[in-house]
C-alpha cells in the first residue's frame, strides 16, 4: 500500500514524519514510528485485509506537529493522506 501525503506550507522544513495507524479512529495501536526521512510518500505491506485509520505528522528542529486529517483506508488502495500543519 503506498501512502502520500503533502509537506507543511509554513513553519520550519521537517526533518522527518511519523506515520501512525490505528483500528479505530484516534487510535495507533496498529503503527506508530518515524519514516526517518522527508520524502512525503511511505510503502507498506499490509498482510490481510482490514479497515485502518491512518494520519501523519511532521517533526523538526523545533518539535512535532499535530496530526493531519484522518483517513479511512482499508487495505488494497493507494491512498493520499493530508499533509500535517506546523
Amino acid at each position: 500500500m503506498l501512502f502520500s501525503w503533502t509537506a507543511p506550507s509554513g513553519g520550519a522544513p521537517p526533518t522527518s514524519y511519523v506515520i501512525e495507524a490505528g483500528s479505530a479512529t484516534g487510535l495507533s495501536d496498529q503503527a506508530n514510528f518515524s519514516t526517518g526521512n522527508t520524502s512525503t510518500s511511505f510503502s507498506a505491506i499490509i498482510l490481510g485485509s482490514g479497515t485502518f485509520y491512518v494520519r501523519v505528522k511532521a517533526v523538526n528542529a523545533s518539535g512535532t506537529s499535530p496530526a493531519s486529517n484522518e483517513v479511512v483506508v482499508t487495505s488494497g488502495n493507494v491512498v493520499t493522506v493530508p499533509g500535517p500543519t506546523t
